[in-house]
């Protein structure tokens, strides 16, 4: 899945070709025209290796170039310090990290200590990942967390708020920490938005979030911050790269994805989400297994541990879970940042109990101005108090209902439409506002008409027409049954 999308993003230069001018086609990057060995695409930077040595491009708010600077690029920068020995590299949201002589190094943003070198501090140049100096054979940067194998152990180290890290806790951590249960044989590791997948003697595992299956096993919405093993993939997996809801890897000589395909993600010809891999249509024996060299890009890292192997793929920020426990640390949204994504929020994250709901807090300020509503009709509400690129649903809390979801933007303030059942029962609801993965949540009173019956064009009109010719019947009989009297 891509990255979110930033909104215009025509300015950041990430194609690399001197311009700020979008391409429907492939485009040179300049002066990259030979000797590059690795690729990788984050939101809206990219990075690369030719000749050994890192240069970056496109924007550069947080310093995720690595230039020391925060000004965008439209053509290749150098990374600074980074002129031999890279093997691979890897760009996400807004910080990169790479391995130059077995060591691994990141740059850019810091906010949840995502660049490892026991900070919260950002960077414009590389820093180097603590106890990471010798044996790195793969790195991934992810949506706020960043993993690495070094000595075929697994580590990983930034935002954990969903378990991403894998050491069984939900704590942030600015150094590496060793992944539960992966601490040798490690052969490929892939830091998604808020989830990581690895494959460990040939068999993928993956642990996170899992709004959307992701995680390829019965993890349940909540998701799991240990590894399990994906279901059906025990063995012969070669690869593997988490995205941002939706995970992929190659088994074989076949591809396979499982989690959300809203559009169409999974490539298996449907938009269906699905827990279990399912076989990408056309690839299901088109990959030999002699490779040991993967480049990919887009961004989320798909890497192997022979060096010079590089590593991406996709992913971004944040999401769901449904049953509210203890509220994650907010994340500090990066300068300049955008709303989530473009992508239609998880339709399969059910509504929580109705007991969570009448547990919520009352909405400090109105969730909507006017309280008193008509079934059917639409409302749209903006609130704040979220994390950034958060997941939040608009609930009807009576049965409850989700009427419509969507993402916090970088100021935790989300914007949603919905309308209200057809079956709702007038008199007084609750509406709320409410993040499953984090359990915060805010509700309102409200109250609920039944609609006013339009006259033609629907069977909601022509019940209305029958009903008031009911009653000027029932009118007129009784005034002949007056004049009768008075007769």
């Amino acid at each position: 899945m891509a990255p979110p999308n930033a909104g215009d993003t025509t300015t950041r230069g990430q194609l690399g070709d001197s311009t700020n001018t979008d391409a429907t086609t492939p485009v040179q990057v300049d002066g990259l025209t030979t000797g590059v060995t690795a690729i990788s695409a984050g939101r809206e930077h990219t990075c690369a290796i030719v000749d050994g040595a890192a240069k970056c491009w496109g924007k550069n708010s947080d310093g995720q170039l690595g230039d020391s600077t925060n000004n965008n690029a439209n053509a290749p920068v150098q990374v600074t310090g980074l002129t031999t020995g890279v093997t691979a590299i890897d760009a996400y949201l807004f910080h990169s990290c790479a391995i130059a002589g077995g060591a691994a190094k990141c740059w850019g943003d810091n906010n949840e200590g995502q660049l490892g070198d026991g900070t919260n501090t950002d960077a414009t140049t590389p820093v180097q990942v603590n106890d990471l100096t010798t044996g790195v054979t793969a790195i991934s940067a992810g949506g706020f967390h960043s993993c690495a194998i070094v000595g075929g152990a697994a580590k990983c180290w930034g935002d954990n708020n969903w378990g991403q890290l894998g050491d069984g806790t939900k704590n942030s951590r600015d150094t590496p920490v060793f992944v539960t249960g992966l601490t040798s044989n490690v052969t490929a590791i892939s830091a998604g938005g808020n989830h990581t997948c690895a494959v460990m003697d040939g068999a993928a595992t993956c642990w996170g979030f899992n709004s959307d299956g992701q995680l390829g096993w019965n993890a349940g919405i909540l998701g799991s911050a240990t590894p399990g093993g994906v279901t059906g993939l025990a063995s012969g997996s070669l690869t593997i790269s988490a995205g941002e809801y939706h995970s992929c890897a190659i088994v074989g000589d076949a591809a396979k994805c499982w989690g959300y395909n809203h559009h169409g993600a999974l490539g298996n010809g449907n938009t269906f989400s699905s827990q279990s891999p399912a076989n990408v249509t056309g690839f299901d024996t088109a990959f030999a297994t002699t490779t040991t060299t993967t480049t990919t890009t887009t961004t989320t890292t798909t890497t192997t541990t022979v060096p010079p192997t590089t590593t991406t793929t996709t992913t971004a920020a944040p999401a769901p879970d449904s049953v509210a426990p203890t509220t994650p640390s907010t994340t500090t949204a990066p300068t300049d940042t955008s709303p989530a994504s473009t992508d239609a929020p998880p339709t399969t994250v059910p509504a929580p109990a109705l007991s969570i709901i009448r547990e919520l807090p009352a909405a400090p300020s109105p969730i909507i101005a006017d309280e008193s509503m008509i079934i059917g009709e639409t409302i749209t509400v903006s609130f704040g108090g979220f994390t950034p690129f958060e997941f939040v649903q608009l609930i009807v809390a009576s049965t409850p209902q989700v009427i419509g979801s969507g993402y916090a933007d970088a100021q935790g303030v989300v914007t949603i439409s919905g309308a209200l059942p057809n079956d709702l029962s007038g008199g007084t609801h609750t509406l709320a506002v409410y993040a499953p993965a984090s359990g915060v949540g805010f509700a309102q009173a409200i109250t609920v008409a039944s609609p006013i019956l339009p006259a033609t064009g629907t069977p909601n009109g022509v019940i209305g027409a029958i009903v008031a010719l009911s009653a000027l019947l029932a009118g007129f009989a009784a005034i002949v049954a007056a004049r009768r009297r008075v007769a």
